[in-house]
This record gives C-alpha cells, structure tokens and sequence, in this order.
C-alpha cells in the first residue's frame, strides 16, 4: 500500500459517514464532556507533518479519536500499539474505520477492465481489511492483545 501524503490527500472522504461518527457515536462513549485537563489528538486527520512531534505526547493524552485512517496502515497492529502509548492511563479512544465496501469491489474490478488505463495503481486505494476480509472479531482481539478494554464496539453496515 502507497502512504504518500498527495494520494492520502485525494482519497474519497465519506462526509456523511464522519458526521454521523461525531453526533451519534462520540456522545455515547461521552467524548463530548470536556475536562480543562484534556489533552486530544486526532490521528490521521492530515498527510502527516506534525507526525513527527507526536512522540513527545505518550502517555499524556486522555481523548484520541481516529476517522477512516487505520485501515489505510500497512500494519494495522502496530498503529493501535501507537494510540495505546500515546494514551494516558485512563485515556480513551474512538476510531472509526472501514473493514470491507462496495466500493472497494468495483475499485478492483476497474483494475481487470477495459477501464485500468484511467484508473491505474488501484491497490494503493485497497485497504488490507478488505483485500484479506478481515472480520471485526479480527480487531477485537487485536485490540485487546495491545492493551485496550473495549468500552464500546459498533458494527454500522452502510448501504
């Protein structure tokens, strides 16, 4: 998978999808209470230049939230063990990424088509969770192997 910034720039952002993460889903793990003390990160919100700095925050944040951004990793174990030591003791987390989709399908299907020569190096916009049909237990149990308790879990089928 390409981790360029100019092709995470371009990607295709569900809007819709992200506001309904905001108003439904984060006020029922009360991300929307706010404490003074509260120190929040949004990973993957950008192409990457404050990456550097993020180092300095572990152990320091109490609210991290991640939209569409993990399923875009190479390895996907290792970015939750990233947002684990980057949380507080006590910290929370609230991400939102995608397992399989349609779209994804007719991405793939363009690439065996009379259509590649207009869509070209369409595996950089496939993510593993579709490619190898990963179930949500998959991640469950990543999660937990990492160090998470698992507060909340929703499984949303967009149609």
């Amino acid at each position: 998978m390409n981790l360029d910034a100019k092709l995470y720039g371009a990607k295709i952002i569900p809007y819709a999808n992200v506001k309904r993460f905001f108003q439904e889903t984060l006020p029922q793990i009360e991300f929307n209470k706010n404490d003074a003390k509260d120190v929040v990160l949004d990973v993957g919100c950008g192409p990457g230049g404050c990456t550097p700095t993020v180092k300095k925050w572990k152990g320091q944040i109490t609210k991290l939230v991640s939209i569409y951004c993990l399923h875009w990793l190479e390895d996907t174990k290792k970015g939750f063990q990233n947002i684990h030591r980057l949380l507080k003791p006590g910290g929370k987390a609230a991400i939102c990424f995608v397992m399989q989709s349609i779209f994804y399908d007719a991405m793939k299907e363009m690439e065996n088509s009379k259509w590649r020569s207009f869509y070209k190096d369409v595996g950089d916009y496939l993510p593993d969770s579709h490619v190898n049909k990963r179930k949500a237990s998959y991640y469950e149990q990543m999660v937990k192997e990492v160090g998470f308790e698992i507060l909340h879990l929703k499984r949303r089928v967009n149609k």
